[in-house]
C-alpha cells in the first residue's frame, strides 16, 4: 500500500464516510457444481455496481474520490486502487493472473480485481466471495461456465518447462498428464507444437458403441509399442483404463505410466 506523507484529513473523512455505507445488495449470482455429488449450489454476492450505488454517497458527501485503473500484461491483471482527498491519497493495486489471454478471462479477471479492491479499500463486505473461484480450491467444487467447451490442443512441452507453459497461458490437464492450449494461442504452438497421439479435444469419455472397437485396437497397439505380451497384465491395464475413461489417445502413456509405478 503506497499513501501520500500525510493523510490525516483523508483518514477523517474516510471514517466518516465508512460510518454512513449502508450494506451492499447481493445481486450477483454464481453457480457452483460439487464434483463429488454433482449437486449445484447458488451463491449471492455484491456486484461492483452493487458496491458503487451504496458508497458513492457518502463518498461524495466528504468529498472522497476513489479511481481504478487497470494494466494488463499478458494474462497478468493489475488494479490500483486510490482514495483520493486534495493531495492526499491511498492507493494499494492488486494482480490476478487470468486463465489465459482471452478478453473474456481478462475481463472476468478485472472485474474480480476490481470488486475486491473496492470492497477492502472502502472496508466493506462483499458477502460471499467464492465468484473469485476461491470455493473451487477450497471446496472441490468448478464454476459452471455457460461458454461452449473450447478445443483442446496438447503439447510436447513437459513439467521441466512448467513457468514457461505457464506463462504462456498454457493449462494442465491431471487425467492426461499433459499440457495444452487453445487455438488461439500462437505463441504455445510455435514453441511447443501439438503432441503426436496426445489426447483429442472435448472431455475424455469411455469407449460407447461403435466407439468401443476403435479403443480396443488403440489399446492392442499401445500394447504392441510397449512390448506388453502378458494377457493377464493387458487384462488388467485395460480394466482400469475403462474405470478411469481413458481416451483411446493417451492408452500408450497411461499404460505406460502404470507400469513404471507398478516397478517402483
Amino acid at each position: 500500500m503506497k499513501t501520500s506523507q500525510n493523510i490525516a484529513d483523508l483518514a477523517i473523512a474516510l471514517a466518516k464516510a465508512q460510518g454512513e455505507i449502508p450494506k451492499a445488495a447481493k445481486n450477483g449470482t454464481v453457480n457452483y457444481k460439487d464434483k463429488k455429488t454433482g449437486r449445484t449450489t447458488a451463491f449471492a454476492y455484491s456486484t461492483l455496481d452493487d458496491l458503487k450505488d451504496v458508497a458513492r454517497g457518502p463518498l461524495s458527501k466528504y468529498g472522497i474520490a476513489i479511481v481504478q485503473p487497470t494494466k494488463v500484461e499478458g494474462r497478468k491483471v493489475t488494479v490500483t486502487t486510490r482514495l483520493m482527498l486534495g493531495d492526499q491519497y491511498i492507493e494499494n493495486d492488486f494482480t490476478l493472473v487470468a486463465g489465459d489471454e482471452r478478453p473474456q478471462s481478462i475481463g472476468s479477471a478485472q472485474t474480480y480485481a476490481q470488486r475486491y479492491s473496492y470492497a477492502s479499500m472502502l472496508g466493506m463486505s462483499s458477502d460471499q466471495d467464492d465468484d473469485g473461484g476461491r470455493a473451487s480450491e477450497e471446496h472441490d467444487v468448478e464454476i459452471e461456465d455457460d461458454q461452449p467447451e473450447q478445443t483442446r490442443i496438447y503439447l510436447s512441452g513437459g513439467f521441466p518447462e512448467k513457468e514457461a507453459l505457464k506463462e504462456a497461458g498454457c493449462r494442465y490437464d491431471p487425467d492426461n498428464k499433459l499440457w495444452y492450449c487453445f487455438p488461439d494461442n500462437k505463441v504455445a504452438l510455435k514453441k511447443w507444437g501439438p503432441k503426436e497421439h496426445a489426447a483429442p479435444t472435448g472431455t475424455m469419455h469411455p469407449p460407447q458403441n461403435n466407439e468401443g472397437d476403435s479403443h480396443r485396437l488403440a489399446a492392442s497397439s499401445a500394447f504392441k509399442k510397449l512390448g506388453i505380451t502378458d494377457q493377464a497384465v493387458m487384462k488388467t491395464l485395460y480394466a482400469k483404463a475403462l474405470r478411469e475413461n481413458v481416451h483411446e489417445n493417451v492408452l500408450e502413456n497411461f499404460f505406460n505410466r502404470e507400469l513404471e509405478q507398478t516397478t517402483k
